[in-house]
């Protein structure tokens, strides 16, 4: 379909005046299920092929989007390509494509295999945790992504990704007292999920806020947990584009070589990472991708360019440019961002902390982090650490502090590696000991 649509396309659009023609092919595939209370509803299969056109006209850049490939519907693309064209009035410039097979091959589970695996799953939590009321609601999904970019000069590139998601939330009573915690992660495979892990600690953490307590105001040593590093890595990440840097609005301008984080922080962007959920061998721009590091053992080393920006510095692109939409143009984006951790589990951090809070979940990243300076102050939950133990659960704070400020807090760093895709890319991070933050609470 999609090579008869180019060629088609290609011959009308040329006999209009139009030229080197560039096609960006986005297609999703989809299964999923949600279940709510023992039973499975809004299942869900899809297959979905989007295009992104763009071509030369008088010398500009003219795009359109394609959802529909009907040849019926050639003249009007055709004249909507010639006046963007004309009313945006940029210079083309051509993507510098290379040819590329896509060799990964990938299947998706069948809806009756994830319904059932997480049914049972549920089943078996609920036995072991009486104080635990449902597992509220839970999502269960796997979507393969697959890239094409071609023109009309008979280059192609191909690429696909897989990843499987789920997110539970679970609901404890105890003395008409209610807790809800959530839990959620990403993997290549559904059976890399590790279902029966998350829906327990998701479990344990609603039973162990039933009891929970703010703990007195001042400044703790803190163990965060990965899904609060990924998703503070996924905030921050834009710090590290040239375009904020270019903008003045990253604190990381003009640090490049200098000691910013402990030096036991190594920050990788690796698009060929073992396991990794956005593993891509090109960006959005046709640039080769390639492994690099950010921070390495606490030294800024680079920043991140797309064409776009690299143009505006004579430099060279980083291969770091994604499209948010297959209808967007390409901005800084990352396949595979990673935490180098150490060999200590979660456990080895809150016994060597001794005594501190150990934080499962904040809310209001998005409201309470301020990307530019760094600064956040974020409500939370977790539990009371003493002589090396959980004690007990903790609500009703807020953690506040400076991410820049924290990365050269940082005191350890741990192996229970999560991985988070958002629509930046791919974050995957340990949990991290945090010598000192500030908590208000009672």
């Amino acid at each position: 379909m999609m090579n008869a649509f180019v060629q088609k396309f290609t011959e009308a659009a040329h006999g209009q005046g139009i030229s080197n023609l560039e096609f960006y092919f986005e297609t999703e595939k989809k299964v999923s299920v949600n279940a709510h209370e023992g039973r499975a509803f809004e299942s869900q299969q899809s297959n979905v092929t989007s295009c992104h056109v763009q071509g030369e006209y008088q010398g500009k850049a003219g795009a359109i989007s394609v959802e529909d490939f009907s040849e019926e519907f050639f003249e009007e693309e055709i004249q909507f390509l010639k006046m963007a064209a004309e009313m945006k009035n940029i210079p083309f410039k051509a993507l510098n494509l290379a040819s590329t097979e896509c060799k990964k091959e990938w299947k998706l589970n069948t809806l009756d295999k994830m319904t059932e695996h997480v049914l049972r799953t549920e089943k078996q939590v609920l036995k072991e945790y009486p104080e635990l009321k449902k597992i509220s609601s839970c999502h269960l999904g796997e979507t393969v992504r697959e890239i094409r970019i071609l023109n009309d000069r008979g280059v192609c590139m191909e690429d696909s990704i897989k990843f499987a998601h789920v997110w539970v939330n679970a609901t404890a009573e105890k003395d008409s007292v209610v807790q809800i915690s959530g839990n959620d992660a990403t993997a290549c495979m559904m059976e890399d999920l590790r279902l029966q892990a998350l829906f327990e600690e998701a479990a344990k953490d609603a039973c162990g806020m039933l009891d929970a307590r703010p703990a007195a105001s001042g400044k703790y040593p803190v163990v965060l947990k990965n899904s609060v590093i990924c998703e503070m890595l996924s905030m921050y990440i834009s710090a590290f584009g040239a375009d904020s840097v270019n903008k003045k609005i990253s604190k990381l301008a003009e640090k490049k070589g200098e000691s910013i984080a402990s030096e036991i922080v190594s920050l990788v962007e690796d698009p060929m990472l073992p396991g990794g959920v956005n593993n891509r061998s090109f960006d959005d721009e046709g640039t080769p991708t390639s492994k690099k590091a950010l921070i390495e053992n606490g030294v800024l080393k680079l920043f991140l360019y797309n064409k776009e920006e690299a143009e505006k510095t004579n430099g060279q692109t980083t291969g770091n440019g994604f499209k948010n939409s297959y209808k967007g143009k390409p901005e800084i984006g990352v396949t595979n961002v990673r935490l180098e951790g150490q060999k200590k589990s979660r456990e080895d951090l809150i016994r060597e902390m001794q005594d501190g809070l150990y934080i499962t979940h904040c809310d209001g990243m998005f409201a309470g982090a301020d990307v530019v300076s760094g600064d956040f102050t974020l409500i939370s939950k977790g539990y009371f650490v003493e002589n090396g133990q959980m004690t007990g659960g903790v609500n009703q704070i807020t953690v506040a502090g400076n991410f820049y400020d924290m990365l050269k807090e940082i005191g350890a760093i741990g192996n229970d590696y999560l991985t988070s895709l958002t629509g930046t890319g791919a974050f995957v991070a340990p949990s991290v000991f945090i010598k000192q933050l500030v908590v208000s609470g009672s």
